[in-house]
């Protein structure tokens, strides 16, 4: 089929590849989002396991003063303390780039979802609208084929009453 000839299949051939690669582009976009949340939640629980160690820290410092640490062991403790603050610092800033990552990923994500409802949309109103074209050219057939009915009825009429 020439798409000069049928220029409406030639359309729906072409929305119907449209709906394919909206397919493909929406199950990269889905699989890239679950990239990027489980990046995200794998740098939050870094952090989440940073915090942690702090408040612990933090809580077993009154217990270290409270037995009178010497001079080198609680200077020892506090620069353990300050490695676990930078290490917080850092998990925590390692967070914003995923973030926006991910969220990019779930904009891209809902663009492929509305690209793939507006393509099946435009195949539903060609589908549509050759129906309605073909109930159209049945009824002209329909109606063309009762005249001739008509016609060859009133041939005979007059040749009969001739």
């Amino acid at each position: 089929m020439t798409a000069e000839r049928y220029p409406l299949r030639a359309l729906f051939d072409l929305r119907e590849a449209a709906r394919a690669a909206a397919r493909e582009t929406l199950a990269a976009a889905s699989q890239e989002t679950k990239r990027a949340r489980a990046r995200l939640d794998r740098l939050q629980a870094r952090r989440n396991a940073a915090a942690a160690e702090l408040t612990r820290e933090e809580g077993q410092r009154g217990d270290r003063l409270a037995r009178s640490p010497t001079a080198g062991q609680a200077s020892s403790a506090e620069a353990y303390r300050q490695r676990l603050r930078d290490d917080l610092d850092r998990a925590t800033t390692a967070l914003a780039a995923p973030r926006d990552a991910l969220a990019a990923s779930e904009r891209t994500l809902r663009q492929a979802r509305d690209a793939l409802a507006s393509a099946e949309a435009e195949l539903v109103a060609i589908e549509r609208h050759r129906d309605r074209w073909l109930a159209e050219q049945r009824r002209g057939l329909a109606r063309r084929q009762e005249r001739e009915v008509e016609e060859l009825a009133s041939a005979r009429r007059d040749r009969d009453a001739g």
